[in-house]
Parts: C-alpha cells; structure tokens; sequence
C-alpha cells in the first residue's frame, strides 16, 4: 500500500510539474506534501527533498521563456510538455520500482453541423463544439513478465467527471513464452472497428463491449488467440448474477513477403451475449435482462496493398434472434440485429489521405424506431498538420429504417503525445 502511495505521490506532484512554471509551490502542491507527511508516507526530509526539486524544476522553466512556443513552430510535439512527461515517467519508475514507463494520450476537439429529418418529414438543424476524447494512457513493465495498463478518459457528453475506461494487469512469458493473462477491466476482444472516420463505424455501436474479465491469450506468429470470461451487464430473465459470458477472437496475420507488396490480417470473435454490449445493455426493455439472449459474430478483414490502398472491411451481428420485447428496437420481424462498414483510403499526397465508408445495419429498427442507419455513405480527409498532430474532416448521409434522414459534417483536431 505504502509503495502505491509513493506511486501516486509522484504521479501527483509530477502533474504539477507539468503545468507552466510558477516562482513558488502552489498551494495545492503544499496541501498534498502536508497531507502525505501527516499520513506517514513520507518523512520530513523526503517532504523537503520534493518541494526542492519541484521548485529546481519550475527555475529552470523560467530561465528559458517561450521553450513550448518555440517547439510548435518547428513542428514537434511540444517538447517542453514531452521533456516534463519524461521526468514523470522516471519519477513514477523510481516510485513504484516499474522498468518502461510510458505515458501517452491523445486530445480530441470536434465541430460538428448537422440536418435531420424526422419520420414525419420536419426538418432540424443542430451543431456543435466539443472536446470530444481528452485521454491519458500510463502503461509500465512492472518486471520481465508484468505489466500494467491504466487509462484515464473524458469524453464530453459522455464521462462526465472523467472515468477509469481501461485498467488491467497482464501476466506473460516474455521472451520465452508467447502465452498471457489478462485481468481488469477492459474492452474485450469483440471485433476490431478501424476505421480513418470521425464518427464511430456501425460496427463499433452495435458489438463494442467494455468490462471487468480475465483473458487468457497465445501469440504465435502468424496467429494470435484468445478467450475469456465476465459478468456481463445483461442476463438471461431468472438466472443469477454469475461470470455468465465468454468471448473468444483469433487472428491471422499475412507473413512478411507471402503475397509481395500486401499486407493483410483477418480477424474473427465470438460473444456468448450479444446483449451486454455497450450499447444494448441501455436498450433493453427489462433494465439487466433478456428474454433470449444471443450470440455474437465479428469478422474483420485490414489489407494493404502497395503501400498506397488501404481496406477495412468488418461485419458484427448477432447469431440468433433476440425476444420481439427485448429491446426498445425490437418487433416481431426486427429481432437479430446486424452492422457491417467498409472503408477503402488512399494518401493524395505525403500529408493527405482520402477515405470513403459504406455502411449500414439490418433488423436494427422498426418502422418507428431504428437506433443505426439502414444505409451510410462517407467521404472523409485526413491531413497531418505537424508531428502527432492532424485534422480530419468528415461528410456523412445516413438514412434509417423508419425513413428518417440525417446529413452531417463535421471536423476534428487531434493532437497525441
């Protein structure tokens, strides 16, 4: 326990050296030293020894003004943020005893326009500006056969204070065993949903699911397994709450050189409940349950051919029919739910890259309620601006099975780190 508050006490003030250099410690930064030193966590010295090196840190900050500004305009990931990133990373090593610490993330700000018309025929317009992902990764090698994954995400709309959307241990054989074990929470290998657009695939809605499971995996190149187990959110109307879902993926990757000049990987994975996905879990009619649950179906294919075309192209759905009243979406002729999206790019240039999508969905409305479009279209172009550092923007018609229509633009700014 005292190790993980060392961990965080590091991760803490090493945040706050990360914010614009200052002449003296914040009064939070005096808060969290007193309050780690009243615990016990850390002594009088080792208090004294970290206001040191914060304020060392925060004068050297000064002695070298517009550093961030400097670093834009040359074109790299501000390195002024990336040199305060490092120094966590190594305060976070030295803290918990871990080898390889790396801690990334990625900033996403979206504006986004767009008309819908309703069943009825009336038209809306709507728009908006958000900060669609802020998120932070800290991945480490506690030693030659642990490591740890732990993401911190905030979507607007969405997680709102940011969550936990990723945190789990992985236990393997390292350089002589290709087998590992994989507990916490996490999104559990059930499809793959690439994709070069800014709004999520069909795909992605139907089958994404997130939760607490162990996995056990193989990777053995050119295949790689794995299957797994959780609670999951939705049940079977009378059965207990137990470890009642299994999922299961494998994949094979083309080796280098097999088919000169393509690079191909097929994906396939398996729910035992299609239900507890991320989405259908908020529809059910009955909050937790389903009168019949069913199986789910993922394939993914990625190809590239020449360097230059790139294919993506995946199917999710369902295996067998779910209960007319299961779902808000559900009647007597919509019951087994299925998406599929194609998306084919090419670079125009060495900084731009066009993209085009297909998609659509089947028995996934009725005539008065569909919660994906029967039929996408998509044209979308990517443009890497500087290092880490790109704008898309993105043009979509949506049509769904209860006749309503939606045309939607829109543009994203991402920057990673």
């Amino acid at each position: 326990m005292k190790k993980f508050l060392y961990a965080a006490a590091a991760f803490g003030l090493g945040l706050v050296s990360l914010a614009p250099p200052a002449a003296a410690l914040t009064e939070e930064t005096e808060i969290l030293l007193e309050l780690l030193e009243a615990k016990g966590v850390i002594g009088k010295g080792e208090a004294a020894a970290f206001r040191q090196a914060i304020e060392e840190r925060m004068a050297a900050g000064q002695a070298t003004p517009g550093r961030a500004a400097a670093s834009v305009k040359q074109s790299q990931p501000t390195s002024g943020v990336q040199d305060r990133i490092d120094r966590l990373e190594e305060a976070v090593a030295s803290a918990t005893g871990a080898k390889n610490v790396n801690i990334s993330g990625v900033i996403e700000v979206e504006a986004a326009a767009a008309r819908q018309k309703n069943p009825a025929g009336n038209s809306s317009s709507t728009s908006d500006i958000s900060l669609a992902t802020a998120e932070l990764d800290v991945d480490a090698a506690v030693n030659d056969n642990v490591d740890i994954h732990v993401a911190l995400l905030y979507e607007e709309g969405d997680t709102d204070p940011p969550n936990i959307d990723e945190a789990y241990v992985r236990l393997h054989g390292g350089d002589e065993l290709a087998a590992y074990l994989q507990a916490g929470r996490m999104y559990v290998p059930f499809g793959v949903f690439s994709s070069r657009f800014i709004t999520d695939p069909v795909t992605l809605t139907l089958g994404e699911t997130s939760d607490s499971a162990i996995l056990l995996g193989y990777d053995l190149a050119p295949f790689s397994f794995a299957v797994g187990g959780f609670q999951g959110a939705v049940k079977k109307a009378g059965k207990e709450d137990k470890v009642n879902v299994a999922v299961a993926a494998v994949s094979y990757t083309l080796p280098d050189g097999a088919i000169p000049g393509v690079a191909a990987t097929f994906t396939g994975s398996w729910l035992s409940n299609l239900a507890t996905s991320d989405t259908l879990q908020g529809m059910t009619t009955t909050a937790g349950q389903v009168q019949e649950p069913a199986a789910g179906l993922g394939a993914a294919l990625h190809l590239e051919v020449a360097g230059r075309f790139f294919l993506d192209a995946e199917y999710v759905g369902a295996l067998d029919d779910f209960a007319a009243t299961d779902f808000t979406f559900t009647d007597a002729a919509n019951r087994r739910p299925r998406a599929w999206n194609v998306e084919l790019a090419t670079p125009l240039t060495e900084r731009l890259e066009a993209a085009l999508r297909y998609g659509g969905s089947d028995e996934a409305g009725t005539a008065t309620t569909a919660f994906l479009p029967e039929e996408e279209y998509g044209l979308a172009f990517g443009y890497q601006l500087f290092a880490n550092t790109s704008l898309t923007a993105e043009y979509l018609w949506q049509e769904f099975t209860d006749t309503s229509k939606n045309r939607q633009g829109g543009v994203q700014l991402a920057v990673e780190f």
